[in-house]
């Protein structure tokens, strides 16, 4: 998979006492691209909120320790396929939340790919909603006017997801205008009752990892992403919990964004609490790594041989672990 210029970055922290959530969210920008020569999934139907197909991947997907060959496409969301389970791995985009904007054939089209390019990144499956009508809600009247370009992409060897948007009207009367206030999925991965997902502002958004709480998940962005923002779920394994981390544990990283180095600044006292930190890159392979005795309350780590992307910092705590998101430009 070609590297993607960043000019956005997910900054967040979180402290750890319980459940381990396996993945990170960060975002990005590029140009968005329309399939080419795709393969039809809604063919002229017009579908729905309830629409719903089974697709074989080629290749097999691993989604929190279980391995998919197949997953199920949604209407704006995406179910990992397991006979038998109780679809407790999930991907929702804008989950029931769209719609065909067709009255007597279809006007948006529902398609897939298979991106076998020769690279060491593996086959890259891509899922497209073109020209979407937005539902926006099962109280809410839909606006006509109102569409989105939405793309998935389940990235093979590495085992990233990534949601890539396109071109949009979302009118100011509509809920995916504003998510904040709307008892809806928003857009989030769901890992058994868990979820991590973006919050706040849709282009350049923080995260948030939460609880579904009977099955029903808040936490939303509050504004529709722009053209070309790319979400990224990365397989890099956090711990989570309900404590604020500043309360209890500080941990520092600048210049963030980077082009050559970055200092992670610990507090003194805390020092003696930190057992090892480690820095991953977005295919979750260890790049650098540190342990007592070589800790300090000031580390240098020399980023300057790595290529430019998205890599997680873990501080490892007695108590539990510290990620921050580091950007190399």
């Amino acid at each position: 998979m070609k590297l993607l210029t960043l000019s956005f970055f997910c900054f967040f922290s979180i402290l750890a006492f319980g459940q381990e959530i396996p993945y990170s969210f960060s975002y990005s920008s590029a140009d968005f691209t329309d399939l080419d020569n795709p393969l039809e999934l809604s063919g002229d139907e017009i579908w729905s909120d309830d629409f719903y197909r089974l697709i074989d991947l080629g290749f097999e997907f691993e989604v929190a320790g279980t391995l998919f060959d197949r997953i199920e496409v949604r209407s704006g969301g995406v179910d990992f396929y397991e006979v038998g389970s109780s679809r407790s791995r999930r991907l929702f985009s804008f989950y029931r939340l769209l719609e065909d904007r067709g009255t007597t054939q279809s006007e948006s089209p529902i398609t897939y790919q298979v991106d076998n390019s020769p690279t060491d990144a593996g086959a890259i499956f891509k899922i497209e909603w073109k020209n979407a009508g937005v539902v926006a809600g099962p109280d809410a009247s839909n606006i006509p006017e109102d569409f989105l370009d939405l793309q998935v992409w389940l990235h093979e060897n590495s085992n990233i997801i990534s949601i890539h948007f396109g071109a949009s009207q979302i009118s100011a009367g509509s809920l995916l205008h504003s998510l904040v206030n709307a008892s809806v999925l928003g857009i989030k991965l769901l890992v058994d009752n868990t979820f991590i997902g973006p919050v706040g502002n849709g282009t350049m958004p923080s995260s948030v990892v939460d609880f579904c709480d009977p099955g029903v998940c808040y936490q939303n962005i509050n504004s529709y992403p722009s053209d070309g923002t790319i979400y990224w779920f990365t397989p890099a394994p956090i711990m989570v919990s309900t404590t604020q981390v500043d309360e209890l544990f500080n941990v520092s990283v600048y210049p963030n964004p980077t082009r050559d180095k970055v200092v992670v600044q610990l507090l003194p006292n805390q020092l003696p609490e930190v057992e090892m930190i480690r820095l991953l890159n977005m295919q979750g392979q260890m790049v650098w790594k540190a342990i007592q005795p070589e800790l300090s309350s000031s580390i240098n780590i020399d980023l300057s041989e790595l290529p430019a992307g998205i890599y997680t910092l873990i501080v490892y705590h007695e108590s539990g672990m510290v990620t921050k998101e580091i950007v190399k430009k």
